[in-house]
């Protein structure tokens, strides 16, 4: 079994059409998106990033309608590693 951990505001099963997610993200966290790429199923799945760390994932279907899938704080931005040698 899978227990995956949420914030409150991923808990309350937030969704919306993509344009007013994206809004309240920003008008309440200043959040803005930094990463995104398709999922099965033709979904957008994006992640937003604040400035002091907060982070959401949100995941948009074909119709344009978004839900956020979860949400946290202490996002650390990574630079892609160099795989080893011989892979």
């Amino acid at each position: 079994m899978l227990f995956v951990a949420m914030s409150t505001a991923a808990a309350q099963d937030i969704c919306a059409k993509r344009e007013e997610v994206v809004q309240r993200l920003w008008d309440r966290w200043q959040e803005v998106l930094t990463a995104n790429g398709l999922a099965d199923y033709n979904r957008l799945i994006e992640v937003f990033v604040s400035k002091n760390g907060s982070w959401t994932i949100v995941i948009t279907d074909a119709s344009g309608r978004s839900c956020v899938a979860s949400a946290g704080q202490g996002w650390t931005p990574r630079d892609p590693k160099t795989p080893p040698k011989g892979t």
